[in-house]
């Protein structure tokens, strides 16, 4: 019998090509969070969702952040976000709160989602993670971890709330 010893990294290889190589940069769900009610501040937030698997990507649209394939059978995605109109000269939190929803529990873009929400997590960025200033009012954030159910099409819903108060939705739709 000849022992091959290239044939003992097949699982492996599998195994490490089944998630991202580095999956550290993932941020845990969770964080105190609170308003400030002396703020008067009430400009809405701009958000764009993107892939977060390593840094924030950009998505074009129809496009949804990249799907993993565990090797257990699992499924999940790593959502990045850019959120704009922050006053990071006054605070260091922010609320993030995502979500998908089966695209029939969303039937107007542009107004929160409705039913039952498939995945959901919340995050206070500034807490559980520092934060990515990328302007003066702007920060990025990627590594945040949504578990997906099955295929078809959905929509990705993420909602941001700073502690004035000041809120922004973003939504995509994408099949996977």
């Amino acid at each position: 019998m000849t022992h091959r010893p290239e044939r003992a990294l097949v699982p492996l290889l599998l195994w490490l090509a089944a998630c991202p190589a580095d999956e550290s940069h993932e941020v845990l769900p969770g964080g105190a969070f609170q308003h400030d009610p002396a703020c008067m501040l009430d400009a809405p937030l701009a958000i764009e969702i993107g892939d977060g698997t390593l840094g924030f990507g950009a998505l074009d649209p129809g496009e949804g952040p990249m799907v993993h394939f565990g090797s257990q059978g699992g499924q999940h995605m790593f959502v990045g976000v850019r959120i704009a109109g922050l006053a990071l000269d006054r605070y260091d939190r922010v609320l993030v709160e995502a979500g998908w929803y089966e695209r029939e529990q969303c039937p107007t873009l542009g107004v929160p989602c409705s039913g039952e929400v498939s995945s959901d997590e919340v995050w206070v960025l500034g807490d559980v993670a520092p934060l990515h200033p990328v302007g003066a009012d702007t920060i990025e954030q990627d590594g945040m971890r949504l578990y997906l159910e099955y295929g078809g099409e959905i929509v990705l819903q993420v909602r941001a709330e700073d502690p004035c108060g000041q809120q922004g939705l973003a939504q995509i739709v994408f099949s996977y």
